[in-house]
Formats: C-alpha cells, structure tokens, sequence
C-alpha cells in the first residue's frame, strides 16, 4: 500500500540512480504502487469472506460496502490477469500503441514496458502480492495491540484485518498530508459498523495513536538510514583515499605489501591479507593490480 509521499520519494531516488531510464524507473515504482494497492484488495476481501460480512444482517452499510470491496477486487483481479496474458508480438504492438498515445503516451509506453518485465516474472510478482498482504495483516495486527492497549473495549483482532486494508486506501487519494483525517474517519466509521455498542471516537483515539506510531517508527528508520549512509560515504572515501596513496603518483610504482619472492616464501599476498581481515579488500584489490604480472 504505502502512502503517495512515499512513493514519490521511492520515484525520486531510483530516477536519480537510473537517469538514462528514468520513464522506466518511475513505471516500476508505479507498478509497485499497483501490486500494493491489489494486496489490500485481497486482504480486506478474503477476511470479509471468511466473516460473512458480504451478507451481515446488522448493517446494510457495511453490507454494501463488503459487495463492493468483494467486487472491485475481482474487476482487479481480471484486470491484472490481463495485463500479464498480454505478450509476445501482440505486446509489442500495445506498448507501441501506447507510446504513440498524445500527452500520456510517455508514462504508459514505460509503464507497459515495466509490466511486460513483470509478466515474465511471474513468482516474483505473486510474492510481492504475498509480502504486501503479510505487511497489512501485521499492520492490523499492531492497530489491534493499541486498541487493546488504550481502549476497555475494542474490535477483534478480524475485524482489523478488515478496518486497516480500507482505511489505508486513504493513503491512495491524493489528499493532502497522507490523507490526515481521512484515514481517522474510516477507522471511526469502521469501528461503529463492526461493534455498534462501542462508544463514538474509540476509532479516532486508536487511529491517532496509529499514525504517532507509525510516524515515530518512520523517524528512527530515517535516522539509521542517514548514519549507514553517512558510514558507509566515510569507509568508501577512506578507502579510496587509501588505494590511491599505494598506487602512488603515476609513472611511479607504489609500496607493495611484499614482492613475489617475498609473498611466496612467507605466504603473504595482497588476497590473504585481505581474507584475513588486516586490509580492507578495496585496497588489496589496488595493491594486486599494481603488482607485477608472472
């Protein structure tokens, strides 16, 4: 599922790693969006099967609001079906087709490309639809252990499997701020539909603490992801920095750990050396080109 901001920092970063490709990188992350949104589908569509919620008797609003979910996960279903049936030269013919569209024709030939990549992948793309639907359950999962946590009483741990799926599709909507509000109605309304005798704004208190929740998870991933990246540019630079002081100035040979001779009688080389943990393998790789070829 993820939120829209995300993505599009998802988008941002693999069109700046990819800049020859970058119509193909932002089609990748938008079919990735898909296969987050379909799981969602699924999720909320299975858990309402396995309830009966398609028929419950005590609300014709969640009622409907199952038939629907029930229903746009088979149009999706098809419709996805489709897409990856669609290849060889009749493929070809469609991303041509498409790419010759006016305006949309630059997104969608890339975003069929992407799709045809997919298509002949098809365990990957089954997994990331199992993935997707495994991050929601334990995403309900954890809404579930707040409620039970702040609330006396609460849905069940199914009813969440069913609450998270439809309110996360919030996220989808280009709303402002990731849908804030949006997604705390849902799980309101949610919450009265599945337990009626439960007191109003028990679903607004769980879904605030949620999104603290979330919000503070996202801040420390975003503080380890600066420091390893900050690491990992330090021990690079360090060590190119290093592999350049043993290669010395040009036309000039630089120290070498040991001379063949040397290295031979006393089991010493660049490698092992490397194996061994002493020398970082960057420099030993520079300290076995400088040396001399048998």
């Amino acid at each position: 599922g993820g939120a829209g901001g995300g993505h599009l920092v998802k988008a941002i970063f693999v069109a700046r790693e990819q800049p020859r490709r970058r119509a193909e990188a932002v089609a990748s992350v938008i079919v990735d969006r898909i296969l987050g949104l379909y799981s969602l589908f699924v999720l909320a569509a299975g858990t309402i099967l396995a309830a009966g919620l398609w028929r419950a008797p005590q609300s014709e609003k969640l009622r409907i609001l199952s038939q629907v979910v029930l229903a746009c996960t088979v149009a999706a279903t098809v419709g996805i079906a489709m897409l990856m049936a669609i290849g060889g030269s009749r493929g070809r013919r469609t991303i041509e087709c498409l790419g010759n569209l006016p305006l949309a024709g630059k997104l969608l030939k890339p975003l069929a490309g992407a799709l045809q990549t997919y298509r002949r992948k098809g365990s990957v793309v089954a997994a990331s639809i199992g993935m997707g639907i495994v991050v929601q359950a334990l995403l309900a999962g954890s809404m579930y252990a707040i409620a039970a946590a702040v609330l006396p009483a609460h849905p069940g741990l199914v009813d969440h499997l069913i609450v998270v799926p439809l309110a996360m599709l919030t996220a989808v909507l280009p709303l402002p701020v990731n849908g804030l509000g949006a997604f705390e109605l849902v799980v309101e309304f949610l919450y009265q539909q599945l337990s009626p005798g439960l007191p109003k704004g028990y679903g607004l208190i769980v879904s605030l603490a949620f999104r603290l929740v979330s919000i503070a998870v996202t801040g420390l991933c975003a503080a380890a992801f600066v420091k390893g990246r900050k690491d990992l540019e330090e021990a690079l630079r360090e060590t190119e920095e290093e592999a350049a002081r043993l290669e010395g100035p040009p036309g000039r040979q630089g120290p070498r750990v040991a001379a063949d001779g040397e290295a031979s009688e006393a089991g010493l080389s660049a490698e092992s050396l490397a194996a061994g943990g002493i020398l970082p393998e960057g420099v030993a790789e520079a300290i076995s080109r400088q040396s001399p070829q048998r």
